[in-house]
């Protein structure tokens, strides 16, 4: 008994990849940016510690929102779903930044691991949850489109509740929770 060759690993996940993406696919799986990874660093510490964080974070952990509704589009264009994912990747690497100097600045240094350990924990439990529910999704109805809306509306919602952490403490120094 014969069997045909296996095809490469590479080409079974580049063809099922492709299934997914249809006719843009090689246009996306090849796609260069056109900008500087370095320009797209999140604001510093020095700009962090100038303005008010909590205003900061809001805002940029709102921005994926813009691109969960630019991906609820009946047909979406090649370079809307890189703004897309472009604005989900910049949310992603800010928030773990932004939690970390809210951590210090909130709630001092005196135990910051720990204080620090036990808010990232529920941020990673989440992120899991949300992609595989998402994957979930997707498997149930054959698309994300019903559930881009309520993710979008729940970056609006996270980054607005950072807006209740109110003004900075006056002395973090020794503090802890």
């Amino acid at each position: 008994m014969t069997t045909a060759p296996a095809r490469p690993a590479a080409t079974a996940t580049s063809s099922t990849v492709e299934t997914y993406l249809c006719d843009e696919a090689g246009s996306l799986l090849s796609y260069t940016a056109k900008v500087s990874k370095s320009m797209l660093q999140p604001p510093g510490p020095a700009v962090i510690d100038r303005v008010w964080a909590p205003g900061v974070a809001a805002l940029v952990l709102s921005l994926p929102a813009i691109g969960t509704a630019l991906m609820t589009a009946d047909a979406v264009a090649p370079a809307a779903a890189v703004v897309a994912i472009a604005l989900l990747g910049f949310a992603q690497g800010a928030e773990y930044d932004f939690l970390a100097f809210l951590t210090a600045r909130y709630l001092g240094l005196r135990h910051y691991g720990v204080l620090y350990g036990l808010l990232i924990v529920p941020v990673a439990i989440c992120t899991a949850l949300g992609a595989s529910g998402m994957g979930y999704l997707r498997d149930l109805t054959g698309g994300f489109d019903a559930g881009l809306p309520w993710v979008g509306a729940a970056f609006v919602l996270g980054g607005r509740a950072l807006l209740l952490l109110g003004p900075y403490p006056r002395d973090t120094r020794g503090a802890s929770a």
